[in-house]
């Protein structure tokens, strides 16, 4: 069965407000049955648009006249959306507010992943000495000043999930799947 754009908005809209990051991955691709993009925008209220950013960016893999309708859907992005780049198959993904959508094939979520890391906000960071997998100076019971690129014990946990999970859009048998 087909996703459903209004429930996917719904979906979107319940979590939002409720997370710090929603992440979805899968259905931005080249056929008429993804319909992230459209639901997205409809859960944020904005237009899509085929934006030239987007198709620049898929240029560096297809020769012009490879970019056919059906691959310039992939260039279909929510009006106000910050695009997520990837190094594989150069469609990309788009982060609008906390929600970041990226594509369903592992290897190409796990370089949309890593490309918008630096854009999200880092927890309270970690105690213990500097080294491997350390993020604070000082000792316990002392002020600590937080290193470079530490996040909290809790971001790592998610990212760490989501690295070693090919994340899909939950599909519910409510939600049509």
């Amino acid at each position: 069965m087909a996703d459903n754009e209004d429930l996917i908005a719904a979906a979107v809209n319940e979590l939002r407000p409720r997370f710090t990051y929603v992440f979805t991955t899968g259905g931005i691709g080249p056929t008429h049955d993804d319909v992230t993009t459209d639901a997205i925008a409809k859960a944020f209220g904005v237009g899509v648009s085929i934006r030239d950013d987007a198709v620049a960016a898929m240029r560096l893999q297809y020769p012009k006249e490879d970019l056919t309708p059906a691959r310039l859907r992939m260039a279909r992005i929510p009006d106000g959306a910050e695009l997520v780049h990837n190094i594989v198959s150069r469609a990309p993904g788009y982060m609008l507010e906390n929600v970041v959508v990226m594509a369903g094939v592992p290897r190409i979520m796990q370089v949309m992943l890593d490309e918008v890391m630096p854009r999200l906000a880092k927890g309270a960071p970690r105690a213990g000495a500097l080294g491997p997998g350390r993020c604070t100076r000082g000792r316990r019971g002392t002020s600590a000043r937080r290193a470079p690129g530490c996040v909290s014990r809790r971001a790592d946990g998610v990212i760490s999930l989501l690295r070693t999970s090919a994340i899909r859009y939950l599909r519910s048998p409510a939600r049509g799947r």
